[in-house]
This record gives C-alpha cells, sequence and structure tokens, in this order.
C-alpha cells in the first residue's frame, strides 16, 4: 500500500505542479495582453491626434489660399472698373504686390524671384480655383 500512495502522492504533487504552472501562465498572458491592448490604444491615440493636428493644419491653409485669391481678384475687379471708388491704382497695385508675397511665403517660396519660380501668380491663382 506504500507504493500505491507513494503514487498517489506523486501524481496528486505533479498535477498540483502542472495546475500551479498552468495558472502562472495564464496570469502572465492575462497581464501581456493587457499590456498590448493598452500600447494599441496609445498608438491608435497617438494617430489620431496626429491626424486631427494635420486636418486642421490643412483647412486652415486651403482658407488662406481663398482668402488670397479673393481679395486678389477683387483688386483686379477694381482695376478694370473705370471708377475706383476712393483708391488709387497705385494703393492696389501695391495691395496685389503684397497679396502675392504672402501667397508666395505660404506655399513656401520665400526669397524666390518670379523668374526662378516655376509659377508665376495668376497660373498659382488658376491651379487653386480647380
Amino acid at each position: 500500500m506504500t507504493r500505491k500512495a507513494n503514487k498517489a502522492t506523486k501524481a496528486t504533487i505533479e498535477n498540483q505542479v502542472t495546475n500551479a504552472i498552468h495558472q502562472t501562465y495564464e496570469r502572465q498572458v492575462k497581464r501581456n495582453l493587457r499590456y498590448m491592448e493598452l500600447a494599441q490604444r496609445k498608438i491608435e491615440a497617438s494617430k489620431t491626434k496626429h491626424a486631427l493636428a494635420e486636418l486642421r493644419r490643412d483647412w486652415i491653409q486651403n482658407a488662406k489660399k481663398i482668402n488670397y485669391q479673393n481679395e486678389y481678384q477683387r483688386l483686379i475687379g477694381d482695376l478694370q472698373h473705370s471708377q475706383i471708388q476712393g483708391r488709387t491704382t497705385e494703393n492696389i497695385k501695391r495691395r496685389m504686390k503684397h497679396l502675392e508675397q504672402l501667397a508666395d511665403q505660404s506655399l513656401g517660396r520665400v526669397g524666390m524671384s518670379k523668374k526662378d519660380s516655376s509659377l508665376d501668380y495668376n497660373a498659382l491663382m488658376e491651379r487653386l480655383a480647380n
């Protein structure tokens, strides 16, 4: 009987060790799973934050382009009319030149002459309109 008892005790101990190892393994998997889920959430939040910042920047840049284009077109209209209401031609041309410089700055063409630039301002305005 002692041999059978020893075998039973040995089997019981082996089962207990196996169960303990299995439980430890399950705890590790759950902990790592939580870590991976948290890391995934952080990555997604970072991507979302970056995408929203980029979208906002694009909206602001598009609004600036449209404002430049609208004011430039308004000034061209003022120049084409025979009666300029309270403005001189020189002031309008100066404002148009200033708008061209602002458009160049917003497109990153600061310091480039019209000869160096691949697009002149009118072509830029046509491109923005499309």
